[in-house]
């Protein structure tokens, strides 16, 4: 989700969905190993951009743009790429997501017998030297991996281009915030990066391979699995744990009912209207409810035509999904 779509790619960045997944060619500092999604990590803490990310308050800000604004434009347009998929490409999605899985159990384990030959003192240019070929081996099948996706995603190149445009719009609107932010932690900073071809090169690989993570995902399981801080994480979980929600009319004009089954009482009740670029138009606090099926009348007269997706968020828990204002 740095960059969800990552989430996505994440994620957004995903575009995560600022977030994360390529494989990168073998570094030649030996200090570094390989996490779960194929990046670089100094054993002990995290390099690079992520460094950004250990303030508390811009990790805070990117949980929360996460969960309540890019993870609900991904399950929706996820669900929109579902329904124009034949079957037989459904199926073949399938069969790619098992074959995924399974990479990543690779490299997890391989990654757990690094950190346990760290653990027990090995040095990391040992390390290194162990587990290097290895490491190397399961980032070109990774690779591989990925190019065996191209075929399909060109043979679906009309429904997946708008879907990518989605995407986009929301990683677009995290850099906005993120550069906002930290202009405002550190105002003496210089926002201007050096021009770099190879990085330049790295980044257009990652967000295509981030694309075809989103591409993969179930549309409901965490896009963001092991990344970032504990507490990131713990958000995204609670993200994708979905409230009973609908509304009627769908499309509708003037106002809409939004329909919430809650399981339980919930003290602290909010909607939040996005557009498609990830800007909240729309908030109102509910405050508490009780369990049971609830009808919150919704005026959206002051709303343009278009697509929009709501959220509710009850006591942590996050539910989203997408209406038409006519």
């Amino acid at each position: 989700m740095k960059r969800i779509i990552i989430l996505a790619f994440a994620a957004l960045q995903f575009v995560a969905l600022e977030a994360q997944k390529a494989p990168v060619a073998p570094q030649a500092t030996p200090q570094k190993t390989e996490n779960s999604q194929g990046h670089g990590r100094h054993h002990g803490h995290r390099h690079g951009h992520h460094g950004r990310h250990q303030n508390p308050e811009m990790r805070a800000a990117r949980q929360a743009f996460f969960a309540e604004k890019a993870l609900p434009v991904m399950q929706a347009q996820h669900k929109i790429m579902m329904g124009q998929l034949s079957a037989q490409d459904i199926k073949f999605i399938e069969s790619k997501r098992q074959e995924q899985a399974a990479l990543n159990q690779k490299m997890r384990l391989l990654r757990r017998e690094m950190h346990k030959a760290h653990k027990n003192g090995a040095s990391p240019e040992a390390v290194q030297a162990q587990f290097g070929e290895q490491l190397k081996a399961v980032r070109s099948e990774k690779e591989a991996f990925y190019k065996t996706m191209e075929a399909f995603v060109s043979k679906n190149k009309t429904t997946l281009d708008p879907i990518r445009d989605e995407l986009k719009k929301v990683h677009e609107a995290w850099r906005a915030e993120r550069k906002e932010l930290q202009q405002k932690l550190n105002p003496q900073a210089n926002p201007q990066a050096k021009a770099n071809p190879q990085r330049h090169a790295n980044k257009t690989a990652r967000h295509e391979h981030r694309f075809i993570d989103f591409i993969l995902w179930d549309g409901q399981s965490n896009p963001m699995p092991q990344r970032n801080s504990p507490e990131q994480r713990r958000a995204a979980k609670e993200a994708t744990n979905p409230l009973n929600i609908s509304s009627y009319p769908n499309p509708a004009q003037g106002q809409t009912t939004i329909r919430l089954e809650l399981p339980a009482a919930a003290k602290d009740v909010n909607l939040r209207i996005i557009d498609t670029q990830g800007k909240t138009v729309f908030t109102q606090n509910l405050k508490s409810l009780p369990a049971g099926q609830q009808q919150i009348p919704v005026d959206i007269s002051q709303l343009a035509a278009g697509t929009y997706f709501y959220t509710i968020v009850a006591d942590g828990q996050t539910a989203s999904a997408t209406m038409v204002v006519k």
